[in-house]
């Protein structure tokens, strides 16, 4: 037997998967391809190789559509915010129910893109403890799909979402 697949051989279920995810941040295909290919049949090697692939698919889809949302949020605020400069510029009425109905839009749009924040914020507290507790980098976890990596400290975090993040993760522990 060679060197290769004597080290192929040798690798645990976390190394395994930990390598393979690491070769589909670095687009390497052949590698990805022999990590699954060697690993021993009805092992616990391919399940692990599939909670990281779950682990690295749910980061990316929940810090987007988070992201997403805030964008929205913002967008929103931006326009009810030019809408009423634009009126007041031109000389319109303070008691006009256009303007008023935007001032009312602005007073709701705000804190919701607070919450929105807190919930960011708690994806990335909850995937960064999930690389921490996995031995996984969380480079290497947000690398294939060219979102931010998790960060240990992003700030304040809405707590009901955090809890609900790291049930997520918890669900994709390597178990290893």
């Amino acid at each position: 037997m060679d060197i290769s697949k004597k080290i192929y051989a040798a690798m645990t279920p976390a190394v395994r998967a930990k390598a393979y995810w690491s070769a589909l941040g670095r687009l390497d295909e052949a590698e990805m391809v022999r990590l699954v290919d060697t690993a021993p049949s009805g092992s616990e090697h391919k399940n692990a190789i599939l909670r990281i692939d779950h682990a690295g698919m749910a980061y990316p889809i929940i810090e987007l559509g988070n992201l997403y949302d805030l964008t929205i949020l913002r967008g929103r605020l931006g326009w009810a915010a030019a809408f009423c400069k634009g009126w007041e510029a031109a000389g319109g009425s303070l008691d006009a129910q256009e303007l008023l109905k935007d001032i009312r839009l602005i007073e709701q749009l705000l804190p919701e893109i607070e919450k929105k924040k807190l919930t960011l914020n708690a994806a990335y507290q909850a995937a960064y403890e999930w690389c921490e507790s996995e031995g996984v980098d969380p480079e290497d976890l947000a690398r294939p799909f060219g979102v931010k990596a998790p960060v240990k400290d992003p700030g304040p975090v809405d707590e009901e979402a955090l809890e609900l993040f790291r049930k997520v993760f918890d669900a994709m522990r390597l178990g290893l």
